[in-house]
């Protein structure tokens, strides 16, 4: 297996999964990467606020900053050489790359939770909501009260 690191653009901890509204897809791939640990391989990201040398220190990254500006972060080398350039790789590519079957992880784009996918007529996105945009549940994950109107599935919808 080839080494995966991922150069993240500054992000206020080491995953981003923090704060009242989580990206969905920085809650995907820090899962991917959890699961991949779990299996015993390692994943290394780098966080532009907290390790900026590794940005200098690698040429590729390097280069593509000095290019284009920090709008093309977050990057993906595989092996040393750049894969994903301003996404975070998809489930499927790290599948590849990793050897490792990931179809457990909940696909790209979706967490998984019943908020952001195209039935949710009552969300703008966000994991699990509970946020200031969450105007039909009272927070917690997303769903499963007896007041639970808007979804009739998903894995914490109560109907």
């Amino acid at each position: 297996m080839k080494e995966i690191e991922i150069f993240d653009p500054a992000m206020c901890c080491s995953t981003g999964v923090c704060g009242p509204s989580v990206d969905k897809n920085l809650l995907r791939i820090a899962t991917l990467i959890d699961v991949l640990k779990n299996m015993g391989i390692e994943v290394k990201r780098h966080n532009l606020s907290s390790e900026p040398q590794d940005f200098i220190k690698n040429d590729k990254v390097k280069q593509l900053l000095r290019e284009k500006g920090a709008d093309v972060l977050p990057i993906t080398l595989v092996g040393g050489e750049v894969a994903v350039v301003g996404q975070y790789p998809s489930t499927a590519q790290m599948s590849e790359w990793s050897g490792k079957d990931l179809t457990i992880v909940p696909v790209d784009g979706d967490c998984g939770c019943c908020c952001g996918g195209e039935d949710d007529d009552c969300h703008d996105g966000g994991c699990c909501c509970g946020g200031e945009d969450d105007d039909c549940h009272d927070g917690g994950c997303c769903c499963g009260g007896e007041d639970d109107d808007c979804h009739d599935g998903g894995c914490c919808c109560g109907k």
